[in-house]
């Protein structure tokens, strides 16, 4: 089964060049829990959200490599101008992925790139949300009607002016100790994973030198390896916890 993952926008149609590790599919629903004397607590059934995607994989420098899903390539710049115009548009695009059933009509809802530590490949995370067309209605509202004449009376003084005091303005976060970011020289000790949530455990690292490639700044249940690592040259390593990292 060949996946490719689409996007098609002003008749033109483009497939990401490499496929993420796993593409998380979030379809809640917008039930309510109320009381109600006699039945107790009680779920009211609403309609179900609308399908948000998010997933992270990266644009290469360079084809030819085994996991790369296009014949050609194009230069990560290509792929990153397409979408950052249908967000400069404000516009729905066409999000496909083959083989799974996923064709939808999306808006980009985030869409975040960093180059990789060492290399030429640019590295992203994206996500969609499902969109529905909509029509605003003109409704007519009915003319209103004369008022009554008002008796003056003497004047009333005004009211002084209440003094709203501005808030307070929000301190710049301070640098602390020990915190990670992407481009960081870590120490590693421990086993490398497939993907952020722990699929295919691999090698055990000690006391492994590398560089943060990648991190999951909000991550979901689940994804208890949010730190993605690199050697010192660039080549990709794998997905650690946050407590399996230090800064070097």
């Amino acid at each position: 089964m060949a996946i490719g993952i689409f996007f098609e926008y002003k008749k033109q149609v483009v497939q990401l060049p490499v496929n993420p590790p796993e593409l998380p599919v979030e379809s809640g629903g917008d039930n309510e829990r109320a009381n109600v004397v006699g039945l107790g607590e009680v779920t009211l059934i609403r309609k179900r959200l609308l399908n948000y995607y998010e997933f992270s994989s990266f644009f290469p420098k360079a084809g030819g490599a085994p996991y790369i899903a296009v014949d050609e390539p194009q230069a990560p710049d290509f792929y990153i101008n397409f979408i950052q115009g249908i967000r400069d548009d404000e516009k729905p695009c066409g999000f496909t992925v083959s083989d799974i059933g996923i064709n939808e009509i999306v808006t980009i809802e985030n869409f975040e790139f960093t180059y990789a530590a060492g290399g030429d490949d640019i590295l992203y995370t994206i996500g969609l949300k499902a969109w529905k067309p909509y029509e605003a209605v003109e409704i007519t509202l009915p003319e209103p009607q004369q008022e009554a004449a008002v008796v003056e009376d003497a004047p009333v003084a005004a009211a002084a002016p209440v003094e709203v005091a501005a808030p307070p303005q929000e301190q710049p976060r301070p640098n602390v100790a020990g915190e990670l970011s992407i481009g960081m020289a870590v120490i590693a000790n421990g086993q490398l994973r497939y993907d952020s949530y722990g699929a295919k455990p691999g090698k055990t690292m000690q006391d492994f030198k590398g560089k943060i490639s990648h991190m999951v700044t909000a991550p979901k249940p689940g994804q208890d390896w949010p730190v993605h690592i690199t050697d010192m040259s660039g080549g990709w390593m794998g997905w650690l916890a946050r407590g399996e990292v230090a800064p070097a």
